[in-house]
């Protein structure tokens, strides 16, 4: 099965896989917030990935562009990056299919903990 969840990367194995979405902060009117010294106040913001479960492993998949400029300097995604899902033109085979690039796959059989937390609102999965 597959799910798509918006995921906010914690710890530094983590931050070094998936870069956060640095946004800068924003204001009641939209302005932008600056701190002291002039610089934008940044912040982190879900990045999107698909969560894919097979028999055997478990693949977390990036599903936005969010995290192409870590500073939060644009990032506002590029024209040619496709939908997802995308659609299949008429007369594809199954190998001309786009393959999804898996940031990580785990296997079921090297899970040792599970944690569900916050009425199922944080999982923390140790492999």
């Amino acid at each position: 099965g597959a799910l798509r969840m918006g995921v906010i990367p914690c710890g530094t194995y983590a931050r070094g896989r998936l870069n956060p979405a640095r946004k800068p902060r924003r204001g009641f009117h939209g302005d932008r917030v600056a701190s002291k010294g002039g610089k934008d106040v940044l912040f982190s913001e879900a990045r999107e990935l698909i969560l894919c479960l097979s028999d055997d492993a478990l693949y977390f998949i990036v599903d936005d562009d969010n995290g192409a400029t870590p500073n939060g300097a644009g990032g506002d995604g590029d024209a040619s990056m496709r939908d997802f899902p995308s659609r299949i033109p008429p007369g594809s085979l199954f190998g001309d299919a786009l393959w999804p690039h898996a940031l990580t796959r785990h296997p079921l059989d090297c899970l040792r903990g599970m944690t569900i937390g916050f009425q199922f609102q944080r999982l923390v999965l140790r492999f």
